[in-house]
């Protein structure tokens, strides 16, 4: 009966790594670099998918429950090493949906090199077993495919989910895999072959590493080229209105939340890395609540496309003698000029066609420097001194940018 058989996958779980990419047009150098937002992550993932095949004999096995560990040190890295675990609940596979079959994985870890988006060329992937060792498929009472330590070309990475979750997706698609068996032959499959190749998928998470165990978790992302903003204006043109809320906060205190803020800025060209956007408080007149008014005359945010797509920059860039400023009665708090303030983070929606694309932003900005006016009473309403410098202010705003052409028509403004 299994003579017959014209295939054979062999669903290795952990070499599954990879699923939805972003797809380039034209096949680039990969030069980026997997980022997690801790600085020691716990890895853990799971595979679904088809996995090894010979494709000149029978078999198809499946591991429904494969998963994979490691660690990563530091926030950035061009190489993960893993370790499968094939059905380790189920404790077999299946061949062809019917027969059991056993995939054993001890001593052997897969190390995946640099970090290729989809259209990139593709990354390499290492077997790795300590000697004696092999990733062993039995099936069949005595047949066993062995694959031992070696190196192929041939994944991808991707960027999956939101901040701050982010999670990594991976596609393996690699040819030319040697393999060995033994008590096989009856069955179609060589003793030695190098026509073995895999097709998997997965996903990667990755955890804060708490004394050596997983905590919370955090994102998980690639990048090779930054990403950036951009427009559909024909001629790269476009006038950006954005609306949102924002809120005010110092020395751990909330201050004033302003309802309704409206962004301003344009575009020169289609591409840009950086944003720069004129903020205007509850229409620059109104108080923002609590008789406290925010004026922000001469003042811009100006956005980064440093997030990559974690969390970018943002610096607040002001004219000679002008400020952010929140007043009420006799006090002042002024938030003047400065630069690299985090976290950023943006995505694009969209309604319809291209053209209704929107950036949707969101700005948690820590560490904001600001000065109090001598002489008045910044104790009695932001209880915070008079006079005083300080760099703990915090400044959080949600809001949405849209774009029009010099006609005025809707055109899409979006990252990528």
């Amino acid at each position: 009966m299994h003579r017959s058989a014209r295939r054979i996958f062999i669903s290795v779980g952990a070499l599954a790594l990879f699923a939805t990419a972003m797809v380039a047009p034209t096949m680039a150098a990969a030069s980026g670099s997997v980022h997690s937002g801790a600085e020691s992550t716990i890895l853990e993932g799971k595979q679904s998918g088809v996995a090894f095949e010979i494709p000149k004999v029978g078999f198809q096995t499946t591991c429904s429950n494969t998963t994979f560990s490691g660690t990563m040190a530091g926030s950035e890295a061009t190489e993960l090493t893993l370790h499968p675990v094939y059905n380790k609940e189920e404790k077999t596979c299946l061949v062809n949906s019917l027969v059991n079959a056993t995939v054993k994985s001890t001593g052997c870890n897969l190390t995946l090199s640099g970090a290729p988006k989809e259209g990139e060329s593709a990354g390499s992937l290492a077997i790795s077993c300590e000697a004696g060792h092999a990733i062993e498929i039995s099936m069949l009472g005595k047949c066993t495919v062995s694959i031992g330590s070696q190196t192929v070309s041939g994944f991808h990475y991707g960027n999956q989910g939101n901040w701050p979750t982010l999670s990594l997706a991976a596609k393996i698609e690699a040819s030319g895999i040697k393999y060995t068996s033994s008590n096989c032959q009856s069955y179609g499959i060589p003793s030695s072959g190098s026509d073995g190749a895999w097709a998997n998928q997965a996903t990667l998470s990755g955890y804060e590493s708490e004394g050596g165990k997983a905590g919370s978790q955090t994102s998980l992302w690639v990048s090779s080229t930054p990403l950036a903003f951009h427009n559909s204006a024909i001629n790269g043109k476009a006038v950006l209105t954005g609306s949102g809320s924002t809120s005010f906060f110092a020395n751990d205190q909330y201050l004033i939340s302003c309802g309704s803020t409206a962004y301003s800025g344009s575009m020169s060209a289609s591409t840009a890395s950086a944003l720069t956007l004129h903020p205007v408080y509850n229409n620059g007149e109104k108080t923002c609540g609590g008789g406290i008014k925010v004026t922000s005359q001469g003042c811009d945010f100006q956005l980064a496309s440093d997030f990559l797509p974690g969390p970018g920059s943002v610096g607040i860039v002001c004219e000679a003698g002008k400020m952010i400023t929140l007043t009420v009665n006799a006090c002042t708090v002024n938030i003047g000029s400065q630069s690299g303030l985090h976290s950023a983070t943006y995505y694009t929606s969209q309604s319809g066609g291209p053209g209704t694309r929107s950036i949707h932003g969101t700005l948690k900005l820590q560490g904001v420097h600001y000065t109090t006016s001598a002489g008045g009473q910044c104790g009695i309403y932001y209880g915070i001194g008079n006079g005083e410098s300080r760099s703990d202010g915090y400044i959080e705003s949600e809001f949405t940018v849209n774009g029009k052409d010099e006609s005025g028509q809707q055109v899409g403004v979006f990252i990528e």
